[in-house]
């Protein structure tokens, strides 16, 4: 599928990143961080990372001679409301072109509402996922654009499951890169250009891996578990559609 480069302005889709990233506003975003969460939204960047990168060191005025990627920014706490309307107006403006450049459109509300009132108040804070390192990551690979690296993978759980932004005391980025490494249906490779090791489902697993993510969220409990930890259940429908309970279904064929 052909995804378009965004019709938003560089200050919005960078401003969008690091709201994200960082909703309640406490450490801020680092360069490298920003730019997984613009190519994994916005395929246009995936495939382009390199004019990606230029957008953000040009917004921030970075010598590529001295970056690291480890650049920390944030957004000042007074500007949070002036720049909500900014963005608002611009998707507002643009909203059916921006669904169109993006990995799943309908994210596009929850992205501009996280900017403009972080996420203390969603209940889901309040609960982890269902604890599977495996899942999790299985359930990351088979939604975004292959290949994925660790940071993408980890932006797009977090994301999800908003217990886990700043809680990674059950969830270490160190226990899902032992998961990506050693599973029989995941790859990973080397990319020069960009430094990095990216993952992607072997050839053939696709069915496999959604048949586990399915059977693993679809027990009572891990179900339950999800509708609870994730940020709105309705995203539940949109990654795994027509999903019930294994008591749901047993009822279904009694019936």
């Amino acid at each position: 599928r052909h995804y378009p480069k965004p019709p938003l302005p560089s200050d919005v889709l960078i401003a969008l990143a690091v709201r994200n990233l960082d909703p309640n506003n406490y450490y801020g975003a680092s360069f490298s961080s920003i730019i997984a969460f613009l190519t994994l939204h916005f395929p246009y960047y995936n495939r382009n990372m390199e004019e990606c990168k230029e957008m953000v060191r040009r917004a921030y005025d970075i010598n590529t001679r001295e970056e690291t990627g480890k650049e920390n920014f944030r957004i000042k706490g007074t500007l949070v409301e002036q720049l909500s309307v900014r963005i608002k107006s611009y998707v507002d403006r643009s909203r059916d072109l921006v669904r169109e450049s993006m990995l799943i459109p309908e994210f596009l509300d929850t992205i501009v509402e996280r900017f403009a009132h972080g996420i203390k108040a969603n209940a889901a804070c309040n609960f982890r996922p269902p604890y599977s390192c495996k899942m999790l990551s299985y359930l990351a690979l088979v939604s975004l654009c292959p290949p994925s690296s660790l940071e993408q993978i980890m932006i797009f759980i977090t994301f999800l499951f908003p217990s886990l932004q700043n809680d990674r005391t059950a969830f270490k980025n160190e226990d899902f890169e032992i998961v990506l490494h050693n599973d029989e249906y995941i790859e990973e490779y080397y990319l020069a250009s960009t430094g990095q090791t990216l993952f992607v489902l072997r050839e053939g697993s696709y069915p496999i891996v959604v048949h586990s993510v399915r059977q693993f969220f679809s027990t009572k409990s891990n179900h339950d578990r999800l509708r609870k930890s994730i940020y709105t259940p309705e995203f539940v429908s949109i990654l795994l559609p027509n999903l019930v309970t294994d008591v749901e279904q047993k009822d279904s064929d009694e019936s």
